[in-house]
């Protein structure tokens, strides 16, 4: 038996049980119940005999994730946009760009780092921080990421759910990236530039390098050939024509677009294959003994960190490419520590990584369909 599962679905059970989704699933409460009994079964089946200490932790992963997905929201700022949001007035914000642009057909969505907001009821702006969505309903973008901005008599407002049963989770959708608020405008004229700042390095140089890989596409390929190639290799879906976009769906082919194990499995492969012979060469020629030893697999199991982490950070860090980075950087690390027949545990502490990131994942499609995939995978293997 995989060693993790019975502490993954303990916790899962948790989480499963915090939020009204996972409690009234078919039945009330059967979810998560039935999560944590099937969890604390396999746990009591082991061969060997389970320390008092392992008994606690595998319970109080139950209450770990009950409350993480409460934690992440209670603890805001004074400041934050939440506690000075007026839904129903009009305001001038002041904020940062902070990621590139996303251009649509027909508009241009915006993610803002808040600094100010203004309503008219107030004499002076208020500091204010939160993250908000702002979408221009106008094909032409004139800013950039690392722009300050200030936009005028615009409405935030907080993210809402329809409240038809089974739909999509837009709230949820939002909070696992970050977003606070959403606002819309219909004019690029309401929007100023009145500033810009040097974004920290982790966040410029991933924005510079998609960039440059983007214009050079858009060189050396026509249009629909290089938007196939963005959504491709980058995920930036945004550029294929509405065809194009149909083609792929109806052939059951979409997923090539959406960064995923795949591509992280491309890339890291790729890179191990031809790093591999010359390390080995390398190693050969002034420490043969280490080759004996194995080192040339582990040192280049090592160096397939750099593309790893380089790929991850141009493409962001979506729920797929999160699950497929972590799950191919513990597979390296077991390289390094002798433990590469793990495939079972790889798999799950990749998932328990990331749910104990961002807990409410685990209600999200992409995460229950790239996960099963890569268990029904595992299981047609062993």
């Amino acid at each position: 038996m995989i060693p993790l599962l019975p502490f993954f679905l303990v916790y899962c059970s948790g989480i499963l049980s915090s939020i009204s989704e996972g409690r009234d699933y078919l039945l009330p409460w059967l979810l998560p119940v039935s999560t944590a009994v099937c969890g604390i079964y396999l746990f009591s089946k082991r061969k060997h005999r389970q320390r008092i200490w392992k008994w606690l932790f595998l319970f109080l992963l139950i209450p770990l994730g009950f409350f993480l997905p409460h934690w992440q929201f209670s603890d805001r700022p004074a400041n934050h946009i939440f506690f000075h949001l007026e839904e129903t007035q009009k305001a001038s914000i002041e904020g940062i760009i902070i990621e590139s642009p996303k251009q649509f057909e027909g508009k241009v969505q915006y993610n803002l780092e808040l600094e100010t907001i203004h309503y008219p009821t107030s004499n002076v702006p208020k500091p204010v921080s939160g993250k908000a969505r702002i979408t221009l309903y106008q094909p032409e973008n004139n800013f950039l990421a690392g722009d300050r901005i200030r936009i005028e008599k615009m409405r935030l407002k907080l993210p809402r759910n329809f409240n038809n049963p089974g739909s999509f989770d837009y709230v949820n959708f939002l909070r696992s990236q970050g977003i606070d608020v959403t606002g819309n405008i219909s004019k690029q004229r309401s929007i100023k530039k009145i500033g810009r700042i040097n974004l920290p390095l982790n966040i410029r140089l991933p924005i510079v390098l998609k960039k440059k890989m983007m214009e050079t596409i858009d060189k050396n390929l026509p249009l629909e050939s290089g938007g196939l190639l963005k959504a491709m290799v980058l995920g930036e879906k945004n550029f294929l024509s509405d065809k194009l976009r149909e083609t792929y769906t109806a052939s059951g082919l979409a997923h090539l677009m959406a960064v995923s194990g795949l591509h992280i499995g491309f890339v890291t492969g790729a890179a191990f294959f031809l790093i591999y012979p010359a390390v080995f060469s390398f190693l050969y020629k002034y420490w043969p003994v280490k080759v004996m030893a194995g080192w040339s697999k582990k040192v280049t199991a090592g160096l397939c960190f750099i593309p790893l982490i380089f790929y991850m950070a141009i493409v962001g860090p979506k729920v797929s490419t999160l699950r497929a980075g972590i799950m191919v950087a513990v597979f390296l690390i077991a390289i390094l520590v002798n433990r590469e027949r793990s495939i079972g545990n790889t798999f799950l502490l990749a998932a328990f990584l990331i749910l104990l990131g961002q807990p409410l994942s685990i209600f999200e499609p992409g995460f229950q369909l790239s996960f099963m995939a890569v268990l029904a995978i595992l299981y047609a293997f062993h």
